[in-house]
């Protein structure tokens, strides 16, 4: 009798070790793309719930060759230095020989005759919007668009900047000051990256809050990401921000408890 519960207990035992090992293969197969694959781990993050921006929309992903296109309006008043007020005016996408834009917050869509572009600048107000880069042919070309009237004009050959003031030599994205600085274009509100709680170790490399001008107190996470640092541009009515980096382009909603 002796012989058969050894037997028995070594059977048990075989069967334990087995089925732990297995379950430990298993965990390995799961846990490993999680720990090697930081998007992967963002994305989970964002399906559970359990980092900012599960409810974000994603415009374009980073192979679609689409462009967003942020004005920097003049700063908002008050400010010891300058604040620009940062609108996402438009999605810009390649078609064919030409560039295609369509508005951010209306459906309208203009073509520009640039097969790319390289340089984007703005008048303060963002009436107009210059964009460099090559046309059909391969010359390099200026194309000026009258944002209200929907319209856009070649510059005459060799001529690369509108007779209109403004600064027409700084491009738009180098018109940034500082990592809490990307005011919305009412001046309502602030997109500010902030240093994420716990979880950006295990889910993203930055994170962006949005909290009320002149109470930092009032502050919402609004999105967790990975990749380089985005471009960011609010909507007209300050409703959503929109993000642009090397892995996409971004719709997030504006918390509505702010």
């Amino acid at each position: 009798m002796g012989d058969d519960r050894s037997h028995t207990v070594k059977s048990v035992q075989k069967r334990v070790i087995i089925a732990t090992l297995a379950l430990a293969v298993v965990v390995l197969l799961i846990g490993a793309p999680l720990v090697i694959d930081g998007d992967l781990r963002l994305n989970v993050a964002h399906r559970l719930h359990l980092a900012p921006g599960w409810d974000a929309e994603q415009i374009a992903s980073a192979d679609d060759g689409v462009t967003l296109v942020v004005l920097p309006l003049e700063p908002v008043e008050g400010m010891l230095k300058d604040r620009y007020r940062y609108k996402a005016q438009y999605l810009a996408r390649p078609a064919g020989d030409d560039m295609v834009l369509s508005e951010i917050g209306s459906d309208r869509t203009l073509n520009l005759s640039l097969r790319d572009f390289d340089f984007v600048a703005a008048d303060p107000d963002g009436a107009h919007v210059l964009f460099r880069g090559s046309n059909a042919q391969g010359t390099a070309t200026a194309v000026l668009v009258d944002v209200a009237a929907n319209s856009a004009s070649t510059l005459p050959a060799g001529q690369t900047a509108p007779d209109l003031p403004g600064d027409w030599a700084t491009p738009v994205w180098d018109k940034t000051t500082g990592r809490c600085d990307r005011f919305s274009v009412t001046g309502r509100y602030i997109a500010c990256f902030n240093r994420a709680d716990l979880a950006s170790y295990l889910a993203g490399d930055w994170q962006i809050d949005i909290q009320v001008t002149g109470d930092f107190r009032r502050s919402k996470p609004a999105y967790r990401g990975a990749g380089f640092l985005p471009i960011v541009g609010w909507a007209s009515d300050d409703s959503a921000l929109y993000l642009q980096n090397e892995k996409g382009i971004w719709r997030v909603p504006r918390p509505a408890d702010l």
